[in-house]
């Protein structure tokens, strides 16, 4: 607000528009409801709260994303982490739910790449402004995402990625989508207060387990021995729990 008197709107809509930006409020047709889950939560690492708006570069319509569900975990995932991921995206995908993530290193990165080897709709919540690609090592990817799917943030255009920005953006990640799941999380890791999100929200916390040795696991492992977040294992435990009755039951192995 106390930046406002200082913007040129006028000016700063036309740049967003010849970027191929648009700007989302509450009450506009697209604008999706289920972010105004946020409206009273409790705020966490002062962050909290709908949102005035969200730039969002790429044809996907926000309202779409009803249904969607959120894959996050580790930046310094494993092996078998990354595989996780990929495979459990591409199965939601399959089964026609949209994947949100952030579009970082590890975890999140192979949860694009997954879905969109299944050319399922999926979208990254930036830190940074929608018109930069961050990290830019992932450029190509959220170009892509920009032309095919949708790059989303509520930061203003240019802004650079910041820690408060971080922590903001996992709020938006988890009230976006109707379930969470965290593949690896180390004991200190973003991807658990994404996690604490999804709860605050009353939306399905899932987490997938791993080596009992690894030390990218033990965030995910404390998730679940905790009663925080259901253990999942592939995209079908997923679905189970994020449709609604009878829609999608997990054959018992």
């Amino acid at each position: 607000a106390a930046r406002l008197p200082t913007v040129d709107v006028d000016a700063r809509m036309a740049e967003a528009a010849h970027r191929g930006v648009r700007f989302v409020i509450p009450g506009d047709a697209e604008w999706p409801t289920q972010l105004d889950a946020l409206h009273g939560v409790e705020p966490l690492h002062e962050r909290a709260g709908i949102p005035i708006g969200l730039w969002v570069r790429g044809p996907l319509r926000l309202d779409s994303l009803v249904d969607s569900v959120a894959v996050v975990g580790s930046r310094s995932c494993t092996s078998y982490g990354e595989q996780v991921a990929s495979d459990l995206a591409a199965e939601v995908g399959l089964a026609g739910r949209a994947v949100i993530s952030g579009a970082a290193f590890g975890i999140d990165y192979a949860a694009h790449r997954g879905a969109a080897s299944t050319d399922a709709p999926t979208v990254a919540v930036l830190a940074s402004g929608a018109d930069r690609a961050y990290p830019a090592a992932h450029r190509r990817m959220i170009e892509h995402l920009a032309s095919e799917h949708a790059v989303v943030s509520e930061a203003p255009l240019g802004a650079a990625p910041q820690r408060v920005r971080f922590l903001a953006r996992n709020r938006l990640i988890a009230a976006l989508a109707r379930g969470t799941v965290i593949v690896e999380a180390a004991a200190r890791s973003g991807a658990l207060n994404t996690a604490n999100w999804a709860q605050r929200l009353n939306r399905v916390a899932m987490a997938v387990p791993g080596p009992v040795t690894s030390a990218t696991s033990e965030g995910s492992h404390f998730l679940i021995r905790s009663g925080a977040a259901a253990l999942v294992t592939c995209g079908a435990d997923v679905l189970e729990l994020v449709g609604g009755a009878g829609e999608h039951l997990a054959v018992d192995p």
